[in-house]
């Protein structure tokens, strides 16, 4: 049974695509990053993990197996692939639907027109010093990054209170992977590519520095983005080079959790060759890492009609500026946290005092309209997900494909967009921080020279 339900996802997340490549031939295949393609592949991810249980049920992962909700694997599963399928379909139609462009329409513009060479190298050296600023703040917060290494199976709690900070030298860094591989667009040489290749392998260092792997992997992914929609199309993203790029990255994903484990630096410094050893049995842990499936189990088989919440983890929002010294029974903002309970047997809903609850917290998403309003809430906050991002694709388009639009869109098709009160926070954040920065940088009346450039200069003085 749970080989045909994984076929089932796999099919019903197949079949946009196959409808669109079927009415628009020749249409969106010239976008590999086109939405429908991004967010097709990222539920997809889902699949091995699927596949993987319907072989051997021993890969439930040992959270879930240990969950009260999931006794019944088969049913866990049905519930999960039903749910998931039609909230895939209703993002399909919120992409698809006028709600997108009327969202972009109204949205102020940075045209590419502004991001002449000299500015953007400025850029450039500007939110890489910045950057670096900030990093070294961070680890000052921290007492170094020796200390961090030598404990990073407790990051959370070493890097606690230190989450502006973070996002600050995190975005400053992605913004300058982001113009790096921009600057392409002026030159192409050989010298050039090497300069990008090693600033972005310098920028992907910094970012995994902390024992992280999003921010190292997803950095290369919008220059990736960038060079495609601002520098040279890519009429096929599988290529011997992004084939190689790929087994790096894979490698990378599999090693980084290794050292999150208790004594794993003193473990791997002091015998390399185990790091090997340790890598190759976690090859089965790599799928379950990127699935949502656990999760959406564990939220489709607690969350009956009588445990639904009714949209009270929203109102966790109203004393979130609220500092927890003054509030000590100050809920969570991240309800993340409430999830993590669930899957561990406990019956919790919003606003317990944070400091009752898990300091772990597992991402949700839009599932989290699941969890306050059922399959209703669940349908109408995927459909909204679909509507902007398109938005954030068509603002894209009417920028140029400036940067900092590749970058938003990016952000939001890895679902930088989300319902849940730690997503509406991050998004606002990050929205906001980007628009700052490269407003400040690129927003600028053009003086007449870079506006003329030096080849109508050139005609105009002969």
């Amino acid at each position: 049974m749970l080989l045909a339900l994984a076929l089932i996802f796999l099919l019903v997340h197949l079949l946009p695509v196959l409808a669109v490549v079927l009415m628009r031939p020749g249409g969106m295949r010239r976008d590999v990053f086109a939405p429908l393609y991004m967010v097709t592949a990222l539920n997809l991810l889902n699949v091995p993990y699927l596949l993987l249980l319907a072989a051997d049920r021993s890969y439930l992962s040992p959270d879930s197996v240990q969950s009260p909700w999931l006794r019944d694997l088969d049913a866990a599963v049905a519930g999960y692939v039903a749910v998931a399928c039609v909230g895939f379909l209703a993002l399909v139609a919120g992409m698809f639907s006028p709600l997108g462009p009327a969202l972009a329409r109204p949205l102020p513009r940075l045209d590419a027109s502004r991001f002449t060479a000299a500015r953007v190298y400025r850029a450039i050296l500007v939110t890489a010093v910045a950057g670096v600023a900030a990093y070294l703040s961070f680890l000052a917060q921290i007492g170094g990054l020796s200390r961090l290494w030598l404990v990073l199976y407790n990051r959370t709690l070493v890097t606690a209170g230190t989450g502006y900070i973070t996002y600050a030298y995190s975005l400053l860094f992605t913004f300058v992977g982001v113009l790096l591989a921009y600057s392409l667009r002026f030159r192409m040489t050989r010298a050039r590519r090497a300069v990008v290749i090693v600033g972005m392998l310098g920028v992907a260092v910094v970012l995994a520095s902390t024992g992280g792997r999003s921010g190292a992997v997803t950095v290369i992914l919008f220059a990736l983005m960038t060079v495609h929609y601002g520098v040279r199309r890519f009429r096929r993203l599988v290529t011997p080079g992004t084939a190689a790029l790929a087994a790096v990255l894979f490698v990378f994903i599999l090693v980084m959790p290794l050292f999150r484990t208790a004594r794993s630096y003193e473990r791997y410094t002091d015998r390399p060759d185990l790091l090997v050893a340790d890598a190759v049995r976690s090859l089965g842990d790599v799928a379950p890492q990127f699935s949502a499936a656990d999760r959406g189990m564990v939220i489709v088989g607690y969350f009956r009609t009588d445990r639904l919440w009714w949209g009270a983890s929203y109102l966790d929002l109203l004393v979130a500026p609220v500092p927890r010294t003054l509030m000590p029974d100050k809920p969570p903002v991240d309800e993340g946290v409430y999830l993590t309970a669930i899957a561990r047997g406990s019956e919790v809903r919003p606003s317990m005092p944070a400091r009752k609850l898990p300091i772990t917290a597992l991402p949700m998403g839009t599932w989290i309209m699941y969890m306050n309003f059922g399959v209703v809430g669940w349908v109408a906050g995927m459909f909204l997900t679909g509507a902007v991002l398109a938005a954030a694709y068509r603002h894209m388009q009417r920028c140029g494909c400036a940067p900092h639009a590749v970058y938003l869109y990016g952000f939001v098709v890895l679902n930088g967009f989300s319902l849940s009160n730690m997503g509406l926070v991050n998004f606002i954040i990050t929205v906001g921080f980007t628009s700052a920065v490269f407003w400040l940088l690129f927003g600028r009346t053009l003086p007449a020279f870079e506006r003329r450039g030096p080849q109508r200069l050139a005609a105009a003085a002969g």
